[in-house]
């Protein structure tokens, strides 16, 4: 079955499923996954929606893959329009997942919008292509968070990695 040629803002998304297919042949599974997520955001651009990486994939991120995850998790609105152009795209829901059979990708946004006070910012891909990035400061308090409320070792690690990470900004996560 050909996939149905609906257009875009972000381009035609038969171009955008090719170039989704594409991303197979990125060998580090951090940037395989933000491509994956930018080219999912170029899907949802003629709709004003900016997905916002979150996660284990920003934490892959900014600690420069010292952790790895195997999803995609963003915070972006639940529109109408994200079941069809994510099966346009080639990606089947598993739960509450959206999977791309054939490969190791599964996305999922468990938010709409990032909590008050939380910012993202741009991260710049090899493409050329840009998605945003839950900000290092934010993601070092929530696994902060995380670590108080569950104890668990991850979650000690995992910001006293990111404590060292180089774009730190020390006056924005003392306020």
């Amino acid at each position: 079955m050909r996939p149905r040629r609906e257009r875009t803002d972000g381009g035609d998304l038969a171009q955008l499923r090719e170039a989704l297919f594409g991303t197979a042949a990125i060998d580090d599974p951090t940037e395989r996954l933000l491509e994956v997520a930018a080219i999912i955001g170029q899907a949802f651009a003629d709709l004003g929606v900016q997905p916002v990486v979150v996660g284990g994939l920003a934490l892959a991120y900014w600690s420069d893959s010292a952790f790895l995850t195997g999803d995609i998790d963003v915070v972006m609105p639940r529109l109408p329009e994200l079941s069809a152009r994510l099966e346009v795209l080639g990606f089947e829901r598993g739960g509450r997942e959206w999977v791309l059979p054939g490969h190791d990708v599964a996305f999922e946004a468990p938010g709409e919008t990032l909590e008050p006070g939380d910012t993202a910012e741009p991260a710049e891909l090899p493409s050329g292509r840009q998605i945003m990035v839950l900000s290092l400061e934010d993601l070092l308090l929530w696994r902060l968070r995380e670590w108080l409320h569950w104890r668990a070792v991850s979650g000690f690690h995992q910001p006293a990695r990111l404590l060292v990470a180089e774009p730190l900004d020390a006056e924005r996560l003392g306020r």
